[in-house]
């Protein structure tokens, strides 16, 4: 179920050591509402993303490798919703679009430079991300 919080295991709004627990009981499974790395199926990546999330550490499991300028991109996790999230690209600061707790979505400004810059996400002030993205 896109959206809903990765790992809730329970659905009860939060993510703990008990969802967890029930993670691992459930590895094999077809579990798209509590998948965490998005694929559909419960596997020991979910469970080591899983562990992460838990200590409230932001997980992201993709983003893309280059970006148009002026369009939006999404990237693709496990993130606190109500964090501060800030978003840079080459220092210029992206406007963020929605941000849900599998996937936060950033506009690439239109008169961004063209070439290799570096894309930086925080989120309550704890890195997500920092990696290369080619402007094309």
């Amino acid at each position: 179920v896109h959206g809903t919080l990765p790992g809730d295991v329970d659905g009860d709004g939060a993510t703990s050591i008990f969802d967890l627990r029930a993670l691992l009981s459930l590895l094999g499974d077809v579990a798209p509402g509590i998948d965490v790395d998005g694929d559909g199926v419960l596997t020991s990546a979910d469970v080591a993303l899983m562990r992460e999330v838990v200590l409230g550490r932001p997980v992201l499991v993709a983003a893309p490798t280059a970006v148009p300028p002026g369009l939006c991109f999404t990237l693709r996790g496990a993130f606190a919703v109500g964090d501060l999230l800030e978003a840079t690209l080459g220092g210029r600061s992206l406007l963020p679009g929605r941000v849900l707790p599998r996937e936060i979505t950033l506009r690439v400004p239109a008169e961004s430079s063209l070439g290799t810059q570096t894309l930086q996400v925080l989120l309550g002030g704890r890195t997500v991300v920092s990696v290369p993205l080619l402007v094309q």
